[in-house]
């Protein structure tokens, strides 16, 4: 695995990309229609044509049609389409694909990635394994072993992406052997699956602001976005605070009230009874007295720049 600065705009991507795709080789995009509101609005972003976009290999092709409908999505357009620019565009700003780089004689990525989806887990059952989700795969990338990432690549040369920050990673495959011989399967340690876990709590999380309010992230990029909640994170867990519930709502509280807001008041008071209590942080917030909270708004309307001027 490689890295590179950060890639700012679509023809700096579009200059790498080129670097990382020899002649000798192909280049496709495997998108994730699941950054769109649906798969019309992916389309649409991607400049495609519904009938177009529906043309696309889904690798979901055989599940439900609930899980099929935003199911990946290999685009093998000419390198002269003018569509790559659009592409490129929301690759950088929504993380909407990366890109496979391969010999087309050789075995089909399309046949290898449908081998990759229901992967088994440590202690039994499958995991679906959202190998085209960008920050999936940018978490998991520095954890693989040279076998597990022989095994992610298969046939493929290698996978070249751009996490949220917009920095650009290379898997390389790691032997000529990985093109002629067979590959294993990828298998994952339960801390490396933990990993991916743990990266993805952050979107929750602002999933779960934006719905509450969606003013509270507004003008920060994703990047920013993710940076400030994980931060937030950590500060929930040295409070106290382990369920993932509990966290989040520590995390969402913490956006919409001024710094200081959990050394004094109704969250302070109801950290001290989630402790004491044994209870969870949500249960201790909802038995807050409503004064309190009164008394709360009460100083900020105070402390607000124009508070009494009329």
């Amino acid at each position: 695995m490689s890295n590179h600065d950060a890639l700012n705009d679509a023809e700096s991507l579009r200059a790498w990309l080129d670097e990382a795709c020899d002649a000798s080789s192909r280049c496709i995009a495997l998108v994730d229609p699941s950054r769109y509101s649906s798969p019309d609005a992916c389309a649409q972003a991607l400049g495609l044509t519904q009938e177009a976009f529906d043309a696309l290999p889904n690798l979901y092709a055989k599940y439900a049609k609930s899980i099929r409908e935003l199911g990946p999505r290999l685009w093998a357009g000419h390198p002269d389409d003018p569509a790559w620019g659009q592409l490129l565009g929301e690759v950088l700003e929504r993380q909407a694909a990366s890109f496979l780089v391969f010999t087309p004689d050789g075995r089909s990525p399309e046949e290898h990635l449908a081998g990759l989806i229901r992967m088994p887990q440590p202690g039994g059952g499958n995991l679906l394994f959202r190998f085209q989700d960008v920050v999936v795969l940018s978490t998991l990338a520095p954890l693989l072993s040279a076998a597990q990432q022989r095994a992610l690549l298969g046939p493929l040369h290698r996978w070249l992406l751009v996490d949220l920050c917009g920095h650009a990673t290379r898997l390389d495959a790691p032997d000529a052997d990985a093109f002629r011989s067979l590959t294993p399967a990828l298998r994952l340690d339960q801390s490396q699956i933990d990993a991916l876990g743990e990266a993805l709590v952050p979107l929750t999380i602002i999933h779960q602001a934006n719905e509450t309010d969606s003013t509270l992230l507004s003008g920060m990029t994703k990047c920013e976005q993710v940076h400030l909640i994980r931060v937030r994170m950590l500060q929930a867990r040295e409070r106290g605070l382990r369920r993932e519930d509990d966290i989040a709502l520590y995390c969402v509280l913490s956006l919409q009230l001024p710094a200081g807001f959990d050394r004094s008041g109704p969250v302070a008071d109801a950290l001290h009874e989630a402790r004491t209590r044994g209870i969870g942080f949500g249960d201790a917030i909802d038995d807050v007295p409503v004064e309190r909270w009164r008394e709360m708004d009460e100083l900020l309307d105070v402390d607000a720049p124009d508070a009494g001027a009329h």
